[in-house]
């Protein structure tokens, strides 16, 4: 049987040649190196040598070299069956070595049978005829150039490989970068979001991993804040504490509730809490974003104080239209009262007074109301304090005592008595409120001249002269950071049962609107004293001529309609219309009005009409009668006119306003400017 030795360091080569022979009756004999197939082939001498030219220790081609220089192998024929990367002069170089074929893989079965066949017959070939040293040079040339190819071959497939590596650890170096700065930015959202974000431990409620926003809205530095049990300084109640909630997370997964937090000076804080049960590496935790809500609440509350205010304001509007239509008669009747009893002056005028002084409460609730600003006039700020020490007297405490020490002699001021009035009131009730157990109260009042250094050094002040009143208290005072606070709008340091915040907010406004300004002095355990300047009204220095009295007015027995619902206001009316020797007609309504203008449209000379009515009010009323009488001159009487009604009335031509409540003096003074002169004592629109 022909042996064959197959040389090959690729196991899958060498199984397929030694199947391929073996099934064919051929011996085979395995090397996977040109070392081992020598040691094997000059033991064994084969009849043929198949190699491989790429082997470790000894290629194909040192192999074949000494192959054919061994005297026992080299009539063995040498075939080479090698890869496809060779090229002709690896052909031509193996067969100047002595080999007798060059085969290129793969080739196919009956080619390499066919080639087996015709060797083993094959008589075996001369040997190269060359000089041993010469043969040995050009071997050496060739096998040079050989492995020079197969270098830079190699060298190329290493330079392909290096440049994916390049490419591969570039691509790693991007991700990397990526990775980097998408961790910078979650750290940056994380630490930088206005929320507060925690990761706590459900079991002890301590943070695991917090955001700055978290730490800071508790006031803790970020030590004591790893440390802190969050449970300890929850203020809220069952089942809205903080371990509740946990626990009702860790059942739902999810919750979002309203909590209460105590910060590290003691504050307490209002937060929303968004929290989720979270699953890290197989550890359950409490995610948790907290909101600051605490002035979202506090401003929630003002705004329904507010709401409640309006709707008080709304009601107050209510009343004081009620009150004026009944203060009207008893004010108009004073003058007959007066008349009939002159032998009772003081009790008349104590009706008066009394009238007087309730339709001042009208419209200070007017003002409360609606913001309603009353006429500026002269006012002479002795009798405005002594007024206000009658109310606080009858109405404060018995161990609050109340003084008034004014300058005699004092300017007026030229302002809106009702809003200094209220003035006045606010800063008397905050100082009765900080003299629980009682004290001295004192309203003072003086003439101070400023000039431009003093003014330039208060805020809102002018060089000028000014009436300064002071009201100064015994009680407790106030330390300097609420004395920063005290006229912001809605501050209190009152319950809420006790205080809006709005008194002296109020009070500041009121001034600055009578182009004035307040100071306010105030140390803890020392009382408190404010005191705001008021510009003295300029009086021209020459004595004004004593005004001509003027005879009392007599009609001429015009007619007058009166429009009003209201039964006492129409009888009452009527008697001083007759007083005053003119010709009342009456009607309940608008259309009772409209009804009575058409009847005796030639002989009506004005017409009174109140503004709010059942069925028809004075506005539509004189709308529809323009077009029946568009000359005729109309008083409308109302306690308070909305801008836009004014203006409407202003459009319709020959309308005065008088408001309610009204004396009969001031009604005559409006008759006699419609049906004499020109009105002297009413505000035409």
């Amino acid at each position: 049987m022909k042996r064959i030795l197959v040389v090959d360091d690729k196991e899958e080569n060498q199984y397929f040649l030694r199947s391929l022979f073996e099934g064919n009756g051929y011996a085979v004999d395995l090397a996977v190196n040109g070392a081992e197939a020598l040691a094997k082939a000059r033991q064994h001498p084969p009849d043929v040598i198949i190699a491989d030219i790429l082997m470790p220790v000894m290629d194909g081609f040192a192999l074949c070299r000494e192959w054919k220089q061994d005297a026992q192998l080299k009539s063995v024929p040498f075939v080479f069956y090698t890869a496809t990367y060779t090229d002709e002069r690896d052909r031509e170089f193996a067969l100047s070595l002595g080999a007798e074929r060059f085969l290129v893989k793969p080739a196919e079965p009956e080619v390499l049978l066919a080639l087996l066949r015709e060797l083993v017959a094959a008589p075996v070939p001369a040997a190269v005829s060359a000089a041993p040293d010469a043969r040995e040079t050009v071997y050496l040339k060739q096998y040079n150039q050989v492995l020079i190819r197969k270098l830079e071959a190699k060298m190329e497939q290493l330079e392909a490989v290096n440049r994916r590596l390049e490419q591969d650890i570039t691509e790693r170096e991007r991700t990397e970068d990526k990775l980097r700065e998408a961790e910078a930015r979650y750290h940056t959202l994380f630490d930088q979001s206005p929320d507060g974000i925690v990761i706590i431990d459900p079991e002890t409620a301590r943070p695991i991993e917090f955001n700055t926003t978290a730490h800071r809205l508790l006031g803790y530095t970020r030590e004591e804040f790893a440390q802190l049990c969050l449970a300890e300084i929850n203020d809220a109640e069952p089942p809205d504490n903080i371990r509740t909630r946990i626990a009702r997370v860790l059942r739902e997964g999810r919750g979002e509730f309203n909590t209460r937090y105590r910060t590290k000076p003691g504050e307490m804080r209002n937060l929303q809490v968004t929290a989720q049960l979270l699953d890290i590496q197989g550890h359950r935790v409490y995610h948790c974003i907290w909101r600051d809500i605490t002035e979202r609440l506090k401003s929630e509350r003002l705004a329904r104080r507010s709401q409640r205010l309006e709707s008080i304001g709304t009601l107050a509007g209510g009343v004081a239209h009620d009150l004026n239509n009944a203060l009207v008669p008893i004010l108009m009747g004073v003058e007959m009262l007066r008349m009939q009893y002159p032998q009772e002056p003081e009790l008349v005028e104590m009706f008066q007074s009394s009238a007087k002084r309730a339709a001042d409460m009208v419209r200070q609730l007017l003002t409360f109301a609606k913001g309603v600003e009353g006429a500026r006039v002269s006012i002479q700020l002795t009798h405005l304090l002594k007024e206000v020490q009658g109310i606080m007297r009858g109405t404060f405490p018995k161990n609050i005592e109340v003084a008034v020490n004014c300058e005699r002699d004092l300017p007026t001021v030229l302002g809106d008595a009702t809003q200094l009035h209220q003035v006045l009131l606010n800063l008397c009730v905050n100082a009765r409120d900080a003299m629980p157990q009682g004290g001295l109260l004192t309203l003072e009042a003086q003439r101070v001249k400023m000039d431009a250094a003093y003014a330039s050094a208060i805020p809102d002040a002018l060089p000028g002269e000014y009436v300064a009143v002071r009201v100064r208290d015994q009680g407790t005072g106030m330390p300097p950071e609420i004395l920063e606070r005290i006229f912001d709008p809605f501050f209190t340091t009152k319950g809420p049962d006790k205080g809006t915040g709005l008194g002296l907010s109020t009070a500041i406004g009121i001034v600055k609107g009578h182009a004035g300004f307040m100071q306010v002095y105030s140390q803890p355990g020392e009382g408190s004293a404010f005191t705001f300047y008021l510009p003295a009204e300029r009086v021209d220095a020459s004595f004004p001529e004593a005004p001509k009295a003027e005879p009392a007015f007599r009609g001429q027995g015009e007619m007058v309609l009166i429009v009003d619902d209201e039964a006492s206001m129409r009888t009452m009316t009527s008697a001083v219309l007759r007083r005053l020797n003119l010709k009342p007609v009456i009607a309940g309504d608008g259309a009772d009005g409209l009804l009575q203008a058409a009847k005796h449209r030639m002989d009506l000379r004005a017409i009174i009409t109140d503004l709010h009515m059942p069925n028809m009010d004075g506005l539509n009323f004189i709308r529809v009668l323009r077009r029946m009488l568009p000359d005729i001159p109309v008083v409308v009487t109302s306690g308070l006119l909305e801008e836009a009604a004014a203006k409407e009335f202003k459009t319709l031509g020959a309308v005065i306003h008088l408001d309610k409540p009204f004396t009969e003096p001031q009604l005559a003074a409006v008759l006699q400017g419609i049906l004499v002169t020109k009105p002297a004592g009413a505000k035409r629109m």
